[in-house]
Protein backbone atom coordinates (compact mmCIF):
# COMPACT_ATOMS: atom_id res chain seq x y z
CA UNK A 1 0.00 0.00 0.00
CA UNK A 2 2.66 2.38 1.25
CA UNK A 3 4.74 1.74 -2.17
CA UNK A 4 1.54 2.38 -4.29
CA UNK A 5 1.02 5.73 -2.49
CA UNK A 6 4.91 6.56 -3.03
CA UNK A 7 4.71 5.54 -6.83
CA UNK A 8 1.50 7.84 -7.14
CA UNK A 9 2.99 11.03 -5.51
CA UNK A 10 6.37 10.57 -7.47
CA UNK A 11 4.61 10.36 -10.35
CA UNK A 12 2.43 13.38 -10.08
CA UNK A 13 5.34 15.35 -8.59
CA UNK A 14 7.13 14.14 -12.01
CA UNK A 15 4.62 15.27 -13.84
CA UNK A 16 4.47 18.49 -12.11
CA UNK A 17 8.04 19.30 -12.85
CA UNK A 18 8.06 18.25 -16.41
CA UNK A 19 4.31 20.72 -16.92
CA UNK A 20 5.85 23.88 -14.74
CA UNK A 21 9.38 23.18 -16.50
CA UNK A 22 8.09 24.96 -20.09
CA UNK A 23 5.17 27.11 -18.33
CA UNK A 24 8.28 28.81 -15.96
CA UNK A 25 10.56 29.17 -18.95
CA UNK A 26 7.92 30.91 -21.51
CA UNK A 27 7.13 33.07 -17.51
CA UNK A 28 10.93 33.21 -17.11
CA UNK A 29 11.71 34.73 -20.66
CA UNK A 30 8.69 37.27 -20.37
CA UNK A 31 10.08 38.38 -16.83
CA UNK A 32 13.38 39.24 -17.93
CA UNK A 33 11.98 41.18 -21.43
CA UNK A 34 9.98 43.34 -18.70
CA UNK A 35 12.45 43.81 -16.10
CA UNK A 36 15.11 44.76 -18.72
CA UNK A 37 12.88 47.22 -20.41
CA UNK A 38 11.73 49.24 -16.51
CA UNK A 39 14.86 50.83 -16.78
CA UNK A 40 14.53 52.53 -19.76
CA UNK A 41 11.12 53.66 -18.29
CA UNK A 42 12.81 54.49 -15.43
CA UNK A 43 15.53 57.07 -17.18
CA UNK A 44 12.52 58.14 -19.49
CA UNK A 45 10.55 58.96 -16.09
CA UNK A 46 13.22 60.79 -14.11
CA UNK A 47 13.35 63.67 -16.71
CA UNK A 48 9.97 64.59 -15.39
CA UNK A 49 9.98 63.52 -11.74
CA UNK A 50 12.47 63.26 -8.43
CA UNK A 51 13.54 59.80 -7.81
CA UNK A 52 11.49 59.33 -4.29
CA UNK A 53 8.45 60.39 -6.01
CA UNK A 54 9.15 58.52 -9.19
CA UNK A 55 8.74 55.05 -6.62
CA UNK A 56 6.15 56.44 -4.67
CA UNK A 57 4.00 56.83 -7.93
CA UNK A 58 4.74 53.57 -9.30
CA UNK A 59 4.10 51.56 -6.11
CA UNK A 60 0.77 53.34 -6.30
CA UNK A 61 0.20 52.42 -9.31
CA UNK A 62 1.00 48.93 -8.41
CA UNK A 63 -0.83 48.24 -5.10
CA UNK A 64 -4.26 49.47 -6.87
CA UNK A 65 -3.55 47.46 -10.10
CA UNK A 66 -3.06 44.51 -7.32
CA UNK A 67 -5.68 45.21 -5.23
CA UNK A 68 -8.33 45.04 -7.88
CA UNK A 69 -6.89 42.20 -8.92
CA UNK A 70 -6.81 40.83 -5.37
CA UNK A 71 -10.37 41.97 -4.81
CA UNK A 72 -11.28 39.74 -8.20
CA UNK A 73 -9.90 36.85 -5.94
CA UNK A 74 -12.18 37.34 -3.62
CA UNK A 75 -9.13 38.77 -1.26
CA UNK A 76 -7.85 35.60 -0.44
CA UNK A 77 -4.65 35.68 1.48
CA UNK A 78 -4.20 32.78 3.77
CA UNK A 79 -3.48 29.25 1.97
CA UNK A 80 -2.46 27.54 5.56
CA UNK A 81 -2.54 28.00 9.25
CA UNK A 82 0.38 29.08 9.69
CA UNK A 83 1.16 32.79 9.46
CA UNK A 84 4.90 34.98 8.88
CA UNK A 85 3.46 38.60 9.28
CA UNK A 86 7.41 39.78 9.96
CA UNK A 87 8.18 37.93 6.64
CA UNK A 88 4.99 39.86 4.80
CA UNK A 89 6.51 43.14 6.37
CA UNK A 90 10.28 42.63 5.25
CA UNK A 91 9.16 41.74 1.42
CA UNK A 92 6.96 44.68 1.30
CA UNK A 93 10.68 46.57 2.05
CA UNK A 94 13.22 44.45 0.30
CA UNK A 95 10.74 43.78 -2.67
CA UNK A 96 9.55 47.01 -3.80
CA UNK A 97 10.07 50.53 -2.31
CA UNK A 98 14.30 50.22 -0.94
CA UNK A 99 15.41 48.55 -4.37
CA UNK A 100 13.01 50.87 -6.48
CA UNK A 101 14.03 54.15 -4.52
CA UNK A 102 17.67 53.40 -4.74
CA UNK A 103 17.66 52.09 -9.00
CA UNK A 104 15.65 55.59 -9.52
CA UNK A 105 18.39 57.46 -7.52
CA UNK A 106 21.07 55.55 -8.78
CA UNK A 107 19.79 55.98 -12.61
CA UNK A 108 20.34 59.81 -11.95
CA UNK A 109 23.89 59.15 -12.61
CA UNK A 110 24.51 55.84 -14.31
CA UNK A 111 23.10 54.75 -17.51
CA UNK A 112 20.24 52.02 -17.50
CA UNK A 113 22.51 49.79 -19.23
CA UNK A 114 24.94 49.98 -16.29
CA UNK A 115 21.56 49.69 -14.09
CA UNK A 116 20.66 46.62 -15.94
CA UNK A 117 23.79 45.02 -15.88
CA UNK A 118 24.37 45.66 -12.58
CA UNK A 119 21.00 43.43 -11.41
CA UNK A 120 22.84 40.73 -12.86
CA UNK A 121 24.94 40.32 -9.67
CA UNK A 122 22.02 39.26 -7.69
CA UNK A 123 22.51 36.00 -9.06
CA UNK A 124 25.14 36.08 -6.89
CA UNK A 125 24.63 37.54 -3.84
CA UNK A 126 22.21 35.25 -3.63
CA UNK A 127 24.61 32.01 -3.29
CA UNK A 128 25.54 33.13 0.33
CA UNK A 129 22.28 34.21 1.23
CA UNK A 130 20.80 30.64 0.38
CA UNK A 131 23.52 28.89 2.32
CA UNK A 132 22.57 30.60 5.17
CA UNK A 133 18.92 30.72 5.27
CA UNK A 134 17.52 28.34 2.85
CA UNK A 135 17.82 24.15 4.16
CA UNK A 136 18.95 22.45 1.21
CA UNK A 137 21.31 25.36 -0.72
CA UNK A 138 24.75 24.58 0.27
CA UNK A 139 28.58 26.10 -0.92
CA UNK A 140 30.30 24.39 -3.05
CA UNK A 141 33.72 24.70 -4.90
CA UNK A 142 31.60 25.26 -7.96
CA UNK A 143 29.49 27.95 -6.63
CA UNK A 144 32.65 29.61 -4.90
CA UNK A 145 34.32 29.25 -8.61
CA UNK A 146 31.34 30.95 -9.94
CA UNK A 147 30.87 33.58 -7.44
CA UNK A 148 34.68 34.76 -7.78
CA UNK A 149 34.19 35.17 -12.07
CA UNK A 150 31.10 37.47 -11.18
CA UNK A 151 32.63 39.07 -8.61
CA UNK A 152 35.45 40.19 -11.48
CA UNK A 153 33.11 41.25 -13.60
CA UNK A 154 31.64 43.51 -10.83
CA UNK A 155 35.09 44.88 -10.56
CA UNK A 156 35.21 45.60 -14.02
CA UNK A 157 31.90 47.76 -14.14
CA UNK A 158 34.04 50.09 -11.88
CA UNK A 159 36.47 49.71 -14.22
CA UNK A 160 39.53 50.44 -11.89
CA UNK A 161 42.75 51.20 -13.31
CA UNK A 162 43.15 53.60 -16.29
CA UNK A 163 40.78 54.96 -18.06
CA UNK A 164 37.83 54.59 -15.74
CA UNK A 165 34.67 55.81 -16.83
CA UNK A 166 33.60 56.48 -12.93
CA UNK A 167 35.74 59.31 -12.75
CA UNK A 168 33.66 60.84 -10.06
CA UNK A 169 32.14 60.18 -7.05
CA UNK A 170 28.00 60.48 -7.94
CA UNK A 171 28.81 57.90 -10.86
CA UNK A 172 30.24 55.45 -8.26
CA UNK A 173 27.41 56.36 -5.54
CA UNK A 174 24.97 55.16 -8.44
CA UNK A 175 26.79 52.18 -9.35
CA UNK A 176 26.85 51.15 -5.91
CA UNK A 177 23.40 52.41 -5.27
CA UNK A 178 21.97 49.37 -8.13
CA UNK A 179 24.03 46.86 -6.85
CA UNK A 180 22.19 47.25 -3.31
CA UNK A 181 19.61 47.00 -5.10
CA UNK A 182 20.32 44.13 -6.35
CA UNK A 183 20.90 42.73 -3.29
CA UNK A 184 17.73 43.63 -2.00
CA UNK A 185 16.37 41.53 -4.65
CA UNK A 186 18.51 38.36 -3.88
CA UNK A 187 17.00 39.26 -0.37
CA UNK A 188 13.60 38.76 -1.12
CA UNK A 189 13.90 35.94 -3.82
CA UNK A 190 15.44 33.78 -0.54
CA UNK A 191 12.41 35.31 1.38
CA UNK A 192 9.91 34.01 -0.56
CA UNK A 193 10.54 30.88 -0.17
CA UNK A 194 9.62 30.93 3.32
CA UNK A 195 6.06 32.92 2.60
CA UNK A 196 4.22 29.77 0.94
CA UNK A 197 1.14 29.64 3.29
CA UNK A 198 0.03 33.13 1.36
CA UNK A 199 -1.97 33.22 -1.92
CA UNK A 200 -0.35 34.79 -4.78
CA UNK A 201 -1.93 37.56 -5.55
CA UNK A 202 -2.70 38.26 -1.79
CA UNK A 203 0.71 38.04 -1.10
CA UNK A 204 1.82 39.98 -4.18
CA UNK A 205 -1.21 43.02 -3.35
CA UNK A 206 -0.05 43.19 0.63
CA UNK A 207 3.36 43.25 -0.49
CA UNK A 208 2.62 46.56 -3.18
CA UNK A 209 1.01 48.02 -0.48
CA UNK A 210 3.22 47.82 2.32
CA UNK A 211 5.62 49.27 -0.39
CA UNK A 212 3.77 52.06 -1.41
CA UNK A 213 3.29 53.72 2.29
CA UNK A 214 7.05 53.14 2.94
CA UNK A 215 7.93 54.53 -0.83
CA UNK A 216 5.68 57.48 0.27
CA UNK A 217 6.93 58.23 3.76
CA UNK A 218 10.56 57.71 2.24
CA UNK A 219 9.89 60.59 -0.74
CA UNK A 220 7.79 62.89 1.80
CA UNK A 221 10.81 62.31 4.31
CA UNK A 222 13.77 63.24 2.20
CA UNK A 223 12.21 65.46 -0.59
CA UNK A 224 9.25 67.37 0.46
CA UNK A 225 5.79 67.58 -1.39
CA UNK A 226 5.88 66.66 -4.95
CA UNK A 227 6.01 69.10 -7.45
CA UNK A 228 3.59 69.19 -10.40
CA UNK A 229 4.65 66.52 -13.22
CA UNK A 230 3.44 66.04 -17.16
CA UNK A 231 1.05 64.13 -18.47
CA UNK A 232 3.87 62.16 -20.12
CA UNK A 233 5.64 61.34 -17.14
CA UNK A 234 2.33 60.07 -15.65
CA UNK A 235 1.70 57.62 -18.36
CA UNK A 236 5.37 56.41 -17.76
CA UNK A 237 4.29 56.06 -14.16
CA UNK A 238 1.43 53.84 -14.90
CA UNK A 239 3.38 51.54 -17.07
CA UNK A 240 5.97 51.36 -14.93
CA UNK A 241 3.44 50.63 -12.11
CA UNK A 242 1.15 48.10 -14.01
CA UNK A 243 3.47 45.92 -15.60
CA UNK A 244 7.53 45.93 -14.48
CA UNK A 245 5.73 46.33 -10.85
CA UNK A 246 2.34 44.67 -10.08
CA UNK A 247 2.10 42.29 -13.28
CA UNK A 248 5.63 41.18 -13.09
CA UNK A 249 5.69 40.55 -9.03
CA UNK A 250 3.19 38.35 -9.30
CA UNK A 251 4.50 36.27 -12.03
CA UNK A 252 7.94 36.15 -10.08
CA UNK A 253 5.94 34.30 -6.81
CA UNK A 254 4.49 32.04 -9.60
CA UNK A 255 8.17 31.21 -10.68
CA UNK A 256 9.51 30.55 -7.57
CA UNK A 257 6.90 28.54 -6.20
CA UNK A 258 6.83 26.76 -8.97
CA UNK A 259 10.36 26.24 -9.95
CA UNK A 260 12.52 27.89 -6.91
CA UNK A 261 14.81 31.14 -6.62
CA UNK A 262 17.42 28.72 -7.81
CA UNK A 263 15.44 28.50 -11.63
CA UNK A 264 14.31 32.99 -10.72
CA UNK A 265 17.69 33.97 -10.80
CA UNK A 266 18.27 32.57 -14.05
CA UNK A 267 16.71 35.89 -15.35
CA UNK A 268 20.27 37.45 -14.93
CA UNK A 269 21.11 35.66 -17.87
CA UNK A 270 18.72 37.62 -20.10
CA UNK A 271 17.65 40.71 -18.25
CA UNK A 272 20.79 42.60 -18.28
CA UNK A 273 21.06 41.70 -21.99
CA UNK A 274 17.73 43.38 -22.88
CA UNK A 275 18.56 46.33 -20.67
CA UNK A 276 21.75 46.89 -22.79
CA UNK A 277 19.43 46.59 -25.94
CA UNK A 278 16.93 49.24 -25.00
CA UNK A 279 18.97 51.50 -23.42
CA UNK A 280 21.13 51.47 -26.54
CA UNK A 281 17.75 51.54 -29.01
CA UNK A 282 16.05 53.66 -27.61
CA UNK A 283 18.28 56.09 -25.29
CA UNK A 284 21.63 55.76 -27.34
CA UNK A 285 23.13 54.64 -24.51
CA UNK A 286 27.03 54.16 -24.56
CA UNK A 287 28.12 50.71 -24.58
CA UNK A 288 31.55 50.46 -23.74
CA UNK A 289 34.22 47.46 -23.67
CA UNK A 290 34.01 47.51 -20.06
CA UNK A 291 30.38 47.49 -19.70
CA UNK A 292 30.63 44.13 -22.55
CA UNK A 293 32.87 42.69 -20.23
CA UNK A 294 31.43 43.29 -17.11
CA UNK A 295 28.17 41.79 -18.23
CA UNK A 296 29.80 38.37 -19.69
CA UNK A 297 31.97 37.66 -16.71
CA UNK A 298 29.23 38.24 -14.55
CA UNK A 299 26.76 35.75 -16.86
CA UNK A 300 29.35 33.23 -16.52
CA UNK A 301 29.76 33.52 -13.21
CA UNK A 302 25.98 32.78 -12.93
CA UNK A 303 26.30 30.02 -14.90
CA UNK A 304 29.27 28.10 -13.19
CA UNK A 305 28.01 28.18 -9.69
CA UNK A 306 24.25 27.22 -10.80
CA UNK A 307 25.03 24.88 -13.49
CA UNK A 308 23.51 21.57 -13.53
CA UNK A 309 20.92 23.24 -10.50
CA UNK A 310 17.77 24.39 -13.06
CA UNK A 311 14.46 22.35 -13.75
CA UNK A 312 15.96 20.19 -16.70
CA UNK A 313 18.12 18.56 -14.14
CA UNK A 314 15.34 18.16 -11.73
CA UNK A 315 13.67 16.87 -14.71
CA UNK A 316 16.42 14.15 -15.26
CA UNK A 317 16.31 13.30 -11.56
CA UNK A 318 12.77 12.39 -11.45
CA UNK A 319 12.55 10.17 -14.58
CA UNK A 320 15.69 8.39 -13.15
CA UNK A 321 13.28 8.07 -10.18
CA UNK A 322 10.50 7.00 -12.40
CA UNK A 323 12.49 4.44 -13.72
CA UNK A 324 13.32 2.77 -10.12
CA UNK A 325 9.76 2.89 -9.89
CA UNK A 326 9.18 0.88 -12.51
CA UNK A 327 11.75 -1.63 -11.83
CA UNK A 328 10.23 -1.66 -8.24
CA UNK A 329 6.87 -3.43 -10.16
CA UNK A 330 8.86 -6.46 -11.90
CA UNK A 331 8.32 -9.26 -10.52
CA UNK A 332 12.42 -9.99 -9.65
CA UNK A 333 12.23 -7.31 -8.61
CA UNK A 334 9.56 -7.79 -6.05
CA UNK A 335 11.07 -11.09 -5.30
CA UNK A 336 14.04 -9.86 -4.31
CA UNK A 337 13.69 -6.71 -1.99
CA UNK A 338 10.85 -6.36 0.88
CA UNK A 339 7.94 -4.42 0.02
CA UNK A 340 8.18 -0.70 2.64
Amino acid sequence: MKTMVSQTTDQSCANKLNRASASSWVRLITLSIIWGGAFFLIELALRGISPGWLVAGRMSAAAAFMCLLWAYHGFKLHTGSSRNWMGLMLLGVLNTSVPFFLLSWGQQYVSSSVAGVSMASAGLIALPLSHYFVPDEIVTKQKVMGFSVGFLGILLLFNIGKNTSFGNSTELAGLLACLFAASCYAMSSVLLRNLSMYHPVGLSALSMLIGALVSFLIALGMEGAPSPVSNETISVLLILGIVPTAIANLMRVRIIRDAGPIFLSTVSYLCPAWAVVFGALFLKDEISPSLIGGLLLILCGVAISQAGQLPMRRVKFNLVGLERLQASTSPRFSSSKPEL
